[in-house]
């Protein structure tokens, strides 16, 4: 009996063994790390090995900056949905034997591409990225000739970030309409860096008109001084709440400053774009959706789906598209951007076809960094380049149209409740009879335009 017992406990002993080491080979045939990437049309993207960017197979180099995006992306996804740290999320992602769908379309990244080769100056850092207006990251493109992805690289953004920071809040307080009045002077005098005071903003022109400019001239030709002296009537601790709950954009160094010595001192942080921390390419394309969606904002994003090994599904992107300002401001903000292409407008270049364009230029001092965000009913572009002898990002913009297929028949949403009123140009208010000049403006319907008083009798 005790041979019997024995004889047992020695065969279960080795059925466990089997099984341990069975179990062991099959661990270790799972472990080959592979990671594949599929485009919007399911084609094999990249196969990775190891989660680089860098050391990947990927079919072209220029798909480089947009595979960053995505690896960074998955790896947070993972870490959220696992509740687990990034070196953990890393592991299961490359073990596991995934595959992830993403949004990427290969005209897309042929748009950005014809935008770079026709850029006068290709030596200088250069960055495009196209959007859906919903959020989808369908192309980034990167200047190959450095290491860094400036899709990603976050530089001050200037004169683009003002629809953001300063109008778009502003319309939305109901404090400012399209024809509010500022005047085109300095705002104060600063001292420059040899001692002597100077005025302050200064124009991109190096003057001013020294009369009052309505908020749509302001825009249209991107005065500084209209951007500031308006900033200065919502107030900056208004602007600074907006991005911060809306966009959840880090002005830590801005909200520091306001508080040891005063908000005065980061008018040109918030009002002229000159921010601490700066805005990436990405981010600024995310941001412009607002414009063109009624006023909703999905944080950009590039994997549809992600696919387990065995063909189970483990992640499928959801829209968590969220209200940021009114439909009314939206579409009074669109018409306001659409006029920068107008005429004289700072992105006059950016037309293209019949297609309805708005968007922002910016450009830095000495042309440091240069920027053209744009937008079609469909897509968000955004442009940027480092220092040249010109901004050239909204005569690129065009360059990137063209090899986009555009649906015509899409349309912004439209607002009911938006009036048009006829405006006299002089006193930004309701024209009269006594008015010489007439403009028509947008405004919403709650917002009360008063009779023009300059001319009457």
């Amino acid at each position: 009996m005790r041979n019997k017992r024995i004889l047992f406990s020695i065969t279960a002993l080795g059925m466990a063994l089997l099984v341990a080491i069975g179990g062991f080979f099959l661990f270790r045939s799972r472990q080959t790390p592979q990671l594949t990437i599929l485009d919007a049309t399911g084609n094999p993207f990249a196969v990775l090995e190891e989660l680089s960017a860098r050391t990947a197979s990927v079919s072209e180099e220029s798909r480089r900056a947009y595979l960053e995006i995505v690896l960074a992306e998955a790896i947070q996804t993972v870490s959220d949905l696992e509740n687990c740290s990034e070196k953990q999320a890393k592991r299961k992602l490359l073990y596991g034997g995934y595959t992830i769908e993403t949004a990427f379309r290969e005209e897309a990244l042929q748009a950005c591409q014809n935008a770079y080769q026709k850029f006068e100056n290709t030596a200088t850092p250069f960055a495009a990225v196209v959007t859906t207006a919903d959020g989808r990251v369908l192309a980034a493109f990167s200047s190959p000739a450095d290491e860094k992805n400036y899709v990603l690289e976050k530089t001050q953004p200037y004169s683009a970030f003002k629809p953001l920071s300063v109008y778009a809040p502003a319309i939305e307080s109901g404090k400012v309409s399209w024809s509010s009045m500022y005047m085109d002077a300095p705002v104060k005098k600063v001292a420059a860096e040899n001692g002597t005071l100077q005025d302050w903003p200064t124009n991109s022109n190096g003057k001013y008109q020294q009369v009052n400019v309505s908020v749509c001239d302001g825009i249209k030709y991107s005065l500084n001084t209209i951007a500031v002296r308006c900033l200065m009537e919502i107030g900056v601790t208004d602007s600074m709440d907006f991005l911060q709950e809306n966009f959840n954009i880090d002005l830590t160094h801005e909200q520091r400053v306001a508080n040891t010595a005063g908000e005065e001192e980061i008018l040109a942080n918030i009002g002229l774009g000159y921010l601490k921390n700066g805005m990436s390419p990405l981010d600024m394309a995310g941001f412009y959706q607002i414009f063109s969606t009624g006023g909703k904002y999905e944080r950009p994003y590039t994997i549809l789906s992600i696919t387990e090994e065995n063909g189970e599904p483990y992640f499928t992107h959801t829209n968590t598209a969220k209200q940021v300002i009114t439909e009314e401001t939206a579409f009074i903000m669109n018409k306001l951007l659409q006029n920068t292409l107008t005429s004289g407008g700072t992105a006059e270049k950016a037309q293209y076809e019949d297609l309805k364009i708005g968007g922002k230029t910016g450009t830095g001092s000495d042309l440091v960094g240069n920027w053209f965000v744009g937008y079609t009913p469909e897509y968000v572009c955004s442009i940027w380049h480092g220092k040249n002898a010109r901004n050239q990002c909204a005569e690129l913009f065009p360059a990137m149209m063209e090899k986009l297929q555009h649906d015509r028949t899409k349309t912004y949403p439209t607002c009911d409740t938006v009036v048009q009123i006829p405006y006299c140009p002089e006193s930004g208010k309701r024209v009269t009879l006594q008015c010489s000049k007439m403009e028509i403006g947008y405004y919403s319907s709650t917002y009360t335009l008063e009779k023009c008083n300059l001319h009457s009798k």
